[in-house]
């Protein structure tokens, strides 16, 4: 897991190629891969937010803190779920590979520099550091068309399509959820 995740922040364009060769099956990237890397950012903001309240801390306010991550977490899982078969759904119009396998692993791994950058929030002060999260739009760029065989005259657009449906769904969660893990 930390290897494939090193591997696609360092060198995205030959991961992809290996990553589109590979059928480990969407319950084992969600268990194996995805899961796992969901747990940093949400076990960094409570470790902040935990530290933030100092000796005010009382037992409700740890329930509720958990029961919140717990929420934002499932919700996040399904986000990246329906966000998988959306561009699936979405790459028939742009002349691309339709298999929900391969637009899961699109997304998921996509989302890798997402769920590291959540360790800044550990640190207030690097918190402003978590827009290197971005970096997950290049990654989306690049793995369109090796993934998913996009044609190049409709890379581009499809890319902006995939990144705005995930910003889309993501600012839904953050204001339906209460936003605690999300931004």
């Amino acid at each position: 897991m930390w290897q494939r995740a090193y591997q696609l922040i360092t060198q995205p364009d030959k991961t992809w190629r290996e990553i589109k060769g590979e059928s480990p099956g969407i319950r084992r990237l969600l268990t194996g891969y995805a899961l796992p890397l969901m747990l940093l950012p949400l076990f960094c903001s409570i470790v902040r937010i935990i530290m933030a309240r100092g000796a005010f801390i009382t037992f409700s306010f740890i329930a509720n803190l958990l029961l919140g991550a717990l929420a934002n977490y499932v919700l996040s899982a399904a986000a990246l779920l329906l966000v998988g078969w959306l561009v699936s759904v979405l790459a028939q119009y742009f002349s691309s590979k339709t298999d929900l396998a391969l637009t899961m692993k699109l997304v998921i791994y996509s989302m890798t520099p997402v769920w590291l950058a959540g360790l800044f929030n550990l640190v207030p002060r690097l918190a402003v550091l978590s827009i290197l999260g971005l970096y997950a739009t290049f990654l989306i760029y690049v793995g369109l068309p090796i993934v998913l065989e996009t044609p190049p005259e409709k890379h581009t657009a499809f890319a902006a399509a995939v990144i705005a449906l995930g910003v889309f769904i993501l600012m839904y969660l953050s204001i339906t959820a209460g936003g605690l893990f999300y931004i």
